[in-house]
């Protein structure tokens, strides 16, 4: 699956995911290029708008390897929402 994973509206440019489902509950993930949408009103949850803001101003889009849910992030997350989130270690 292809998708963008955008910041909130004026904090930067975003990227497009791809994800690759592995096995069960478990999914590669990699980062394949800077991406900006204009955003959809009232679709976007603010407070993980935030903290993809922060991530992608850190850095280390190249160190994404994995989409992770279900359990809590660990010291390899580059980013978390609500039930998921995106570790720097391989599936």
């Amino acid at each position: 699956m292809l998708f963008p994973l955008t910041p909130a509206m004026g904090a930067g440019v975003g990227a497009m995911l791809l994800i690759t489902r592995t096995g069960d509950d478990r999914f590669a993930a990699r980062f394949v290029c800077q991406a900006m949408f204009i955003p959809c009103l009232g679709a976007r949850d603010n407070e993980v708008a935030a903290r993809l803001a922060d991530a992608f101003k850190r850095g280390g889009l190249k160190d994404v390897q994995s989409l992770r849910r279900n359990n809590a992030p660990d010291a390899t997350s580059w980013c978390a929402g609500r039930g998921w989130w995106l570790s720097t270690a391989a599936n």
